[in-house]
């Protein structure tokens, strides 16, 4: 029986090694990216989130899980039209004056 090795079964043992790395490369960073998504939502933010996760794996995905979330105001901006019909009360009921109605006016049909 021949111990030695042969050059097919080197090569076919390297590609193994070197598809395996990739692989989980490909996983690692994967997970990463993951990491980094889900900490754009979240105090800890997008870029902590992906380096916690990329050097710390698992562990470094649950932290950025177990971080707080952002408590993001909704943000409300009255119609346009709406705007110009309160100030249009306000002038018939003679609390603003015509020059204020069109400086008003002028300020948003600028947005």
């Amino acid at each position: 029986m021949d111990e030695n090795i042969t050059h097919n079964e080197i090569a076919g043992i390297t590609g193994i090694i070197i598809l395996v790395i990739i692989f989980y490369l490909a996983f690692h960073i994967g997970f990463s990216f993951l990491g980094r998504h889900i900490g754009k939502s979240r105090k800890i933010g997008a870029t902590a989130g992906f380096w916690l996760t990329f050097f710390l794996g698992l562990i470094g995905f649950i932290i950025v899980l177990c971080s707080s979330t952002l408590q993001v105001a909704p943000l409300y901006i009255q119609p346009v039209a709406d705007q110009l019909l309160k100030f249009k009360q306000l002038l018939d009921a003679g609390a603003i004056t015509e020059a204020e109605y069109n400086q008003k006016k002028i300020e948003l049909m600028k947005f």
